[in-house]
């Protein structure tokens, strides 16, 4: 049998062994803890970096699109807008032609008025002018007789 100062060397041996064991253990943990924590910090910024470009891509490409969308939108708006000017102008055009029409026929009557008038006028002066030509004849006709 073993004596009890081979059994306490025992003890230590083990002791010590089983220190080393587990401070060996300690440092390969910290070491594989430390590596592992370095590969998923390394993991975790290159999936960042990925979602981040991705995120990127979807943003400029939503943009791209909702710019497109928009001038498509304001070029069909300002078509529209010109359209109904360009409607609104040939109405008031087609009303200032008829105006103008209707002002010039007014203006052919006035003038054929004015015309009949003149004429009119000129009928009476020389009717008048015959009148007091009879008028002298008749006198002198007087004057011959008496």
């Amino acid at each position: 049998m073993l004596e009890h100062s081979d059994l306490q060397a025992i003890r230590d041996i083990m002791k010590e062994e089983i220190g080393r064991s587990e401070n060996l253990l300690k440092d390969n943990i910290k070491t594989e803890i430390g590596r592992s924590e370095n590969l998923l910090r390394d993991t975790i910024k290159a999936e960042i970096g990925r979602s981040e470009n991705l995120l990127r891509d979807n943003i400029k490409t939503e943009i791209e699109r909702s710019e497109n969308l928009l001038r498509d939108t304001i070029k069909a708006e300002i078509g529209r807008s010109e359209n109904l000017v360009l409607s609104e102008v040939d109405r008031v055009q087609e009303n200032l032609e008829t105006k103008m029409e209707q002002l010039k026929r007014n203006m052919d009557e006035l003038t054929q008025y004015y015309r009949t008038i003149k004429l009119d006028h000129e009928n009476n002066a020389l009717f008048l002018q015959m009148i007091q030509e009879l008028k002298k004849e008749m006198e002198q006709l007087k004057i011959k007789i008496a």
